[in-house]
Protein backbone atom coordinates (compact mmCIF):
# COMPACT_ATOMS: atom_id res chain seq x y z
CA UNK A 1 0.00 0.00 0.00
CA UNK A 2 1.11 3.29 -0.56
CA UNK A 3 0.62 6.92 -2.31
CA UNK A 4 -2.41 7.94 0.06
CA UNK A 5 -4.03 4.42 0.74
CA UNK A 6 -5.23 3.50 3.83
CA UNK A 7 -6.49 0.26 5.48
CA UNK A 8 -8.62 -0.21 8.01
CA UNK A 9 -8.87 -3.35 9.66
CA UNK A 10 -12.77 -4.39 10.83
CA UNK A 11 -12.29 -7.25 13.25
CA UNK A 12 -15.36 -9.11 14.72
CA UNK A 13 -17.96 -11.56 13.74
CA UNK A 14 -20.01 -10.92 10.77
CA UNK A 15 -22.97 -12.01 10.39
CA UNK A 16 -25.14 -12.42 6.71
CA UNK A 17 -28.74 -12.74 7.38
CA UNK A 18 -30.84 -10.97 5.12
CA UNK A 19 -34.16 -10.30 5.41
CA UNK A 20 -37.07 -9.35 3.81
CA UNK A 21 -37.03 -5.33 3.57
CA UNK A 22 -33.23 -5.90 4.30
CA UNK A 23 -30.72 -5.22 1.72
CA UNK A 24 -28.59 -8.43 0.77
CA UNK A 25 -25.88 -6.44 -0.77
CA UNK A 26 -24.11 -3.40 -0.51
CA UNK A 27 -22.91 -1.16 -3.01
CA UNK A 28 -18.79 0.11 -2.04
CA UNK A 29 -18.37 3.51 -2.54
CA UNK A 30 -15.56 4.58 -4.95
CA UNK A 31 -12.19 3.74 -4.10
CA UNK A 32 -13.12 1.28 -1.50
CA UNK A 33 -12.35 -2.33 -1.35
CA UNK A 34 -13.28 -4.66 1.05
CA UNK A 35 -11.76 -7.79 1.54
CA UNK A 36 -12.79 -11.14 3.60
CA UNK A 37 -10.45 -13.11 4.56
CA UNK A 38 -12.30 -16.51 5.54
CA UNK A 39 -15.39 -18.33 3.68
CA UNK A 40 -18.94 -18.01 5.01
CA UNK A 41 -19.85 -19.38 8.16
CA UNK A 42 -16.41 -20.25 9.07
CA UNK A 43 -14.14 -18.78 11.60
CA UNK A 44 -10.65 -17.10 11.59
CA UNK A 45 -7.92 -18.84 14.06
CA UNK A 46 -7.11 -16.02 16.59
CA UNK A 47 -3.77 -16.11 15.66
CA UNK A 48 -4.58 -15.22 11.76
CA UNK A 49 -6.94 -12.76 13.23
CA UNK A 50 -4.13 -11.27 15.02
CA UNK A 51 -1.96 -10.89 12.11
CA UNK A 52 -5.06 -9.70 10.31
CA UNK A 53 -5.18 -6.98 13.10
CA UNK A 54 -1.32 -6.30 12.33
CA UNK A 55 -1.09 -6.39 8.65
CA UNK A 56 1.20 -9.25 8.43
CA UNK A 57 -0.62 -11.00 5.93
CA UNK A 58 2.35 -12.56 3.93
CA UNK A 59 1.31 -14.32 1.14
CA UNK A 60 -2.50 -14.63 1.93
CA UNK A 61 -5.08 -13.40 -0.46
CA UNK A 62 -8.82 -12.50 0.47
CA UNK A 63 -11.39 -15.65 0.33
CA UNK A 64 -13.40 -12.95 -1.33
CA UNK A 65 -13.77 -9.17 -2.34
CA UNK A 66 -15.43 -6.59 -3.65
CA UNK A 67 -14.10 -3.13 -5.42
CA UNK A 68 -15.21 0.30 -6.00
CA UNK A 69 -18.80 0.23 -6.90
CA UNK A 70 -19.68 -3.15 -7.14
CA UNK A 71 -21.82 -5.08 -4.76
CA UNK A 72 -20.59 -6.65 -1.29
CA UNK A 73 -22.55 -8.30 1.26
CA UNK A 74 -24.47 -6.35 3.63
CA UNK A 75 -22.89 -7.69 6.77
CA UNK A 76 -23.30 -6.70 10.26
CA UNK A 77 -20.22 -6.52 12.56
CA UNK A 78 -20.42 -7.33 15.99
CA UNK A 79 -18.24 -7.82 18.78
CA UNK A 80 -15.42 -10.24 18.73
CA UNK A 81 -16.84 -12.27 21.54
CA UNK A 82 -14.10 -15.02 22.31
CA UNK A 83 -10.98 -13.10 20.53
CA UNK A 84 -8.25 -11.07 22.12
CA UNK A 85 -8.06 -8.03 20.17
CA UNK A 86 -4.61 -6.31 19.65
CA UNK A 87 -4.04 -3.32 17.70
CA UNK A 88 -0.95 -1.64 16.83
CA UNK A 89 -0.41 0.60 19.32
CA UNK A 90 -0.59 3.08 16.27
CA UNK A 91 -3.88 2.29 16.55
CA UNK A 92 -4.48 2.24 20.45
CA UNK A 93 -6.62 5.50 20.57
CA UNK A 94 -8.70 4.79 18.24
CA UNK A 95 -9.91 1.75 20.05
CA UNK A 96 -10.33 2.64 23.66
CA UNK A 97 -9.90 -1.19 25.69
CA UNK A 98 -8.19 -2.87 23.40
CA UNK A 99 -4.99 -3.96 24.61
CA UNK A 100 -1.69 -3.31 22.99
CA UNK A 101 -0.26 -5.61 20.47
CA UNK A 102 3.36 -3.93 19.27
Amino acid sequence: MGGGTKLIVLTGHGVWAPKRGHDAYTSMPARCTVHFYTGNFTLMTEGFGQELEQGRLGARRPMQQAGPLKLAPNMMLTWPKGLTVNPPKSMQSEMPGAKSGG
